[in-house]
């Protein structure tokens, strides 16, 4: 949570929701919102419910989240997404 509040998004927990529902809910720019599952440990999986969750979620994918570094790559995905459609733009 710290990691991805130091790079400017607002971060919702929701890991006391249970039932295979992702960590967390993260604010991006104002402009997009991702589901991020976090895993303590590179080796830990998801677990029985959460693969249930994550097959029958329709809407876009959960990133799920090792290491400090995976935090800064799904931001960095997330927001040249955004720039390639549109919806934010950058200062050059």
């Amino acid at each position: 949570m710290q990691a991805l509040k130091r790079c400017g998004c607002s971060v919702q927990s929701l890991h006391t929701v249970g039932k295979g529902v992702p960590d967390l809910l993260v604010g991006i720019d104002g402009k997009q919102n991702l589901l991020v599952e976090v895993k303590a440990a590179p080796t830990d999986k998801l677990n029985a419910l959460q693969t249930t969750w994550h097959k029958a979620w329709h809407g876009p994918p959960v990133y799920v989240v090792r290491t400090r570094s995976d935090v800064i790559d799904i931001l960095r995905q997330a927001r040249r997404k955004m720039e390639d459609s549109g919806s934010i733009h950058r200062r050059k």
